[in-house]
Protein backbone atom coordinates (compact mmCIF):
# COMPACT_ATOMS: atom_id res chain seq x y z
CA UNK A 1 0.00 0.00 0.00
CA UNK A 2 1.26 3.50 -0.90
CA UNK A 3 0.18 6.41 1.31
CA UNK A 4 0.97 10.03 0.45
CA UNK A 5 1.19 12.46 3.37
CA UNK A 6 0.98 16.27 3.18
CA UNK A 7 0.58 19.00 5.78
CA UNK A 8 0.33 22.74 6.17
CA UNK A 9 -0.85 23.53 2.65
CA UNK A 10 -2.56 26.72 3.88
CA UNK A 11 -4.95 26.97 0.90
CA UNK A 12 -2.26 26.03 -1.60
CA UNK A 13 -4.06 23.15 -3.33
CA UNK A 14 -2.48 24.02 -6.68
CA UNK A 15 1.06 23.47 -5.37
CA UNK A 16 -0.06 20.34 -3.53
CA UNK A 17 -1.44 18.95 -6.80
CA UNK A 18 1.87 19.67 -8.56
CA UNK A 19 3.82 17.81 -5.87
CA UNK A 20 1.38 14.87 -5.66
CA UNK A 21 1.92 14.14 -9.37
CA UNK A 22 5.46 13.07 -8.44
CA UNK A 23 4.25 10.71 -5.69
CA UNK A 24 1.40 9.12 -7.67
CA UNK A 25 0.13 6.54 -7.85
CA UNK A 26 -0.94 6.14 -4.23
CA UNK A 27 -3.81 4.42 -2.47
CA UNK A 28 -4.56 7.08 0.13
CA UNK A 29 -3.73 10.74 0.77
CA UNK A 30 -3.48 11.93 4.38
CA UNK A 31 -3.62 15.67 5.08
CA UNK A 32 -2.25 16.53 8.51
CA UNK A 33 -4.00 19.89 8.94
CA UNK A 34 -3.72 23.63 8.33
CA UNK A 35 -5.38 23.69 4.94
CA UNK A 36 -7.27 20.40 5.32
CA UNK A 37 -10.12 21.83 3.23
CA UNK A 38 -7.67 21.74 0.31
CA UNK A 39 -8.56 18.04 0.16
CA UNK A 40 -11.88 18.98 -1.46
CA UNK A 41 -10.13 20.65 -4.40
CA UNK A 42 -7.52 17.90 -4.66
CA UNK A 43 -10.03 15.04 -4.68
CA UNK A 44 -12.37 16.86 -7.06
CA UNK A 45 -9.78 17.01 -9.84
CA UNK A 46 -8.04 13.73 -8.96
CA UNK A 47 -10.02 10.66 -7.99
CA UNK A 48 -8.28 9.19 -4.96
CA UNK A 49 -9.14 8.37 -1.37
CA UNK A 50 -8.24 10.99 1.20
CA UNK A 51 -8.56 11.65 4.93
CA UNK A 52 -7.48 14.58 7.03
CA UNK A 53 -7.42 16.22 10.42
CA UNK A 54 -7.86 19.84 11.44
CA UNK A 55 -4.97 22.05 12.40
CA UNK A 56 -4.85 25.13 14.57
CA UNK A 57 -5.65 27.38 11.58
CA UNK A 58 -8.52 25.29 10.18
CA UNK A 59 -11.92 26.76 10.97
CA UNK A 60 -15.34 25.66 9.79
CA UNK A 61 -14.09 22.17 8.94
CA UNK A 62 -15.90 18.87 9.24
CA UNK A 63 -12.64 17.00 9.80
CA UNK A 64 -11.78 15.65 13.27
CA UNK A 65 -8.77 16.92 15.26
CA UNK A 66 -7.18 13.45 15.24
CA UNK A 67 -7.81 10.00 13.73
CA UNK A 68 -6.37 6.52 14.09
CA UNK A 69 -6.17 4.37 10.96
CA UNK A 70 -5.39 0.75 10.14
CA UNK A 71 -3.35 0.71 6.94
CA UNK A 72 -2.58 -2.81 5.73
CA UNK A 73 -1.68 -3.94 9.25
CA UNK A 74 0.05 -0.69 10.25
CA UNK A 75 -1.81 1.27 12.93
CA UNK A 76 -1.25 5.03 12.50
CA UNK A 77 -2.40 7.94 14.59
CA UNK A 78 -2.76 11.30 12.80
CA UNK A 79 -2.83 14.67 14.58
CA UNK A 80 -1.76 18.15 13.54
CA UNK A 81 0.53 18.45 16.56
CA UNK A 82 -0.37 21.84 17.99
CA UNK A 83 -2.16 20.01 20.81
CA UNK A 84 1.29 18.82 21.93
CA UNK A 85 2.87 22.29 21.74
CA UNK A 86 5.28 21.12 19.06
CA UNK A 87 7.44 24.02 17.98
CA UNK A 88 10.41 23.76 15.64
CA UNK A 89 12.10 26.60 17.55
CA UNK A 90 11.77 24.99 20.98
CA UNK A 91 14.81 24.02 23.00
CA UNK A 92 16.01 20.46 22.48
CA UNK A 93 14.76 19.57 25.97
CA UNK A 94 11.26 20.91 25.23
CA UNK A 95 11.23 19.22 21.80
CA UNK A 96 12.25 15.90 23.37
CA UNK A 97 9.56 16.18 26.06
CA UNK A 98 6.81 17.11 23.60
CA UNK A 99 7.69 14.49 20.99
CA UNK A 100 7.87 12.01 23.87
CA UNK A 101 4.31 13.00 24.82
CA UNK A 102 3.29 12.55 21.17
CA UNK A 103 4.85 9.08 21.09
CA UNK A 104 3.08 8.23 24.36
CA UNK A 105 -0.24 9.25 22.77
CA UNK A 106 0.51 6.85 19.93
CA UNK A 107 1.42 4.08 22.38
CA UNK A 108 -1.82 4.62 24.31
CA UNK A 109 -3.78 4.06 21.09
CA UNK A 110 -1.73 1.03 20.02
CA UNK A 111 -0.25 2.96 17.08
CA UNK A 112 3.10 2.02 15.58
CA UNK A 113 3.32 5.40 13.84
CA UNK A 114 2.20 8.95 14.61
CA UNK A 115 1.93 11.41 11.74
CA UNK A 116 1.94 15.09 12.64
CA UNK A 117 2.46 18.53 11.10
CA UNK A 118 2.34 22.07 12.52
CA UNK A 119 6.10 22.77 12.62
CA UNK A 120 6.47 23.10 8.81
CA UNK A 121 9.68 21.09 9.16
CA UNK A 122 10.22 17.51 8.02
CA UNK A 123 10.93 15.06 10.82
CA UNK A 124 11.43 11.29 11.07
CA UNK A 125 12.41 9.51 14.27
CA UNK A 126 11.46 6.61 16.49
CA UNK A 127 10.55 7.15 20.14
CA UNK A 128 9.57 4.34 22.50
CA UNK A 129 8.61 2.03 19.64
CA UNK A 130 6.58 4.69 17.81
CA UNK A 131 7.73 6.14 14.49
CA UNK A 132 7.11 9.90 14.32
CA UNK A 133 6.67 11.45 10.86
CA UNK A 134 6.20 15.08 9.92
CA UNK A 135 6.11 15.50 6.13
CA UNK A 136 6.98 19.21 6.29
CA UNK A 137 4.89 21.79 4.49
CA UNK A 138 3.54 22.98 1.16
CA UNK A 139 3.37 26.56 2.37
CA UNK A 140 2.48 29.21 -0.23
CA UNK A 141 5.45 31.24 -1.50
CA UNK A 142 8.00 29.02 0.24
CA UNK A 143 11.09 28.25 -1.86
CA UNK A 144 10.65 24.52 -1.21
CA UNK A 145 7.78 22.12 -0.62
CA UNK A 146 7.76 18.74 1.11
CA UNK A 147 5.67 15.60 1.01
CA UNK A 148 5.89 12.22 2.68
CA UNK A 149 5.36 8.72 1.33
CA UNK A 150 4.70 5.58 3.36
CA UNK A 151 5.16 2.26 1.55
CA UNK A 152 3.61 -0.58 3.55
CA UNK A 153 4.81 -4.11 2.87
CA UNK A 154 3.67 -7.31 4.60
CA UNK A 155 6.18 -7.07 7.50
CA UNK A 156 7.85 -3.66 7.10
CA UNK A 157 7.02 -0.10 6.22
CA UNK A 158 9.28 2.41 4.53
CA UNK A 159 8.95 6.13 5.05
CA UNK A 160 10.47 8.95 3.04
CA UNK A 161 10.15 12.71 2.88
CA UNK A 162 10.97 14.40 -0.40
CA UNK A 163 11.81 18.06 -0.94
CA UNK A 164 10.59 19.76 -4.12
CA UNK A 165 11.89 23.12 -5.31
CA UNK A 166 9.95 25.55 -7.51
CA UNK A 167 11.27 23.75 -10.63
CA UNK A 168 10.01 20.42 -9.21
CA UNK A 169 13.49 19.04 -8.73
CA UNK A 170 13.25 16.29 -6.12
CA UNK A 171 15.51 15.29 -3.30
CA UNK A 172 14.78 12.60 -0.70
CA UNK A 173 15.85 14.23 2.56
CA UNK A 174 14.64 11.69 5.15
CA UNK A 175 14.04 7.96 4.90
CA UNK A 176 13.77 4.92 7.08
CA UNK A 177 12.56 1.34 7.13
CA UNK A 178 10.81 -0.14 10.17
CA UNK A 179 9.22 -3.46 11.15
CA UNK A 180 5.43 -3.31 11.36
CA UNK A 181 5.39 -5.14 14.70
CA UNK A 182 7.62 -4.39 17.68
CA UNK A 183 7.67 -7.11 20.31
CA UNK A 184 8.49 -4.99 23.35
CA UNK A 185 7.23 -1.41 23.19
CA UNK A 186 8.28 0.50 26.27
CA UNK A 187 5.49 2.37 28.03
Amino acid sequence: MRVAVISDTHHNAERAAEVLVHIAPFDLLIHVGDGVNDLEALTKTNKFNAVGVTGNEDTGCDHPPEITLELSGLRCHVTHGHQFDLNAYATSETWDKNTGDLAQRGNSLGARMVIFGHTHRPHLSERNGVVLLNPGDLYPMAPRSHAGLILIEPDRFKVSVTRYDKDNRLEVILEGSFPIQVDDIPS
